[in-house]
């Protein structure tokens, strides 16, 4: 009859709601946890089985063994970084390791990839100081040492990137600023290079 078939269409579209509202509800809490996996800082990635493989610093913030394998303990039994600290683009705190190198003439601002920090990059450092640069290893946001909750692939890092040279070009006013990053570091300097 007419009112079974108008009372069983509703019990259809409430059992279509209800899987709809189940669906929309977990995609909701699947890309929660996706952002959380991917950006936020603090990620507990033991979730799966594995630590995080960021290597966690020295007591004085230097990695004698970089991502690359490179021993560079002899590098730094004759060269030690000067941890700076700087206010982000949001606010908290970023922090750099800085080795000049003459009267900084030269500088390379050298800029990790993802879920790393600036001491990955010793291996470059050397390489660029070796070569005459004073460098600059930042933490980019939510990275290392550098405060923030999420990480900004890159972003709003640029603007970081780009006062760091700015900053650099007010105190060595005739100085020489390379920028070079690896995975979402090179995508840093090449979006704060157009700052």
């Amino acid at each position: 009859t007419a009112m079974q078939k108008k009372k069983a269409g509703k019990i259809i579209s409430a059992i279509l709601i209800a899987i709809l509202l189940i669906l929309v509800t977990a995609y909701i809490i699947a890309i929660n946890f996706l952002v959380d996996f991917s950006m936020k800082k603090d990620f507990d990635f033991t979730v799966f089985g594995s630590e995080n493989n960021s290597e966690e610093p020295a007591e004085n913030g230097e990695h004698k063994l970089d991502t690359f394998g490179a021993d560079l303990d002899e590098f730094f039994a004759n060269h030690s970084f000067e941890k700076k600290e700087y206010v982000g683009y949001d606010g908290t705190k970023r922090v750099a390791n800085v080795l000049q190198n003459g009267d900084g003439e030269k500088w390379a601002i050298i800029v990790h990839g993802y879920n790393s920090d600036k001491s990955s990059m010793n291996y470059f450092a050397e390489k660029y100081y070796k070569n005459g640069f004073s460098v600059f290893l930042p933490d980019l946001a939510a990275h290392g040492e550098s405060e923030g909750e999420y990480r900004q692939m890159g972003w709003n890092d640029r603007l970081d990137v780009a006062s760091y040279a700015k900053d650099l070009a007010k105190n060595y006013p005739d100085c020489e600023i390379i920028l070079t990053g690896i995975s979402m570091g090179g995508a840093t300097v090449m979006m704060a290079s157009g700052e």
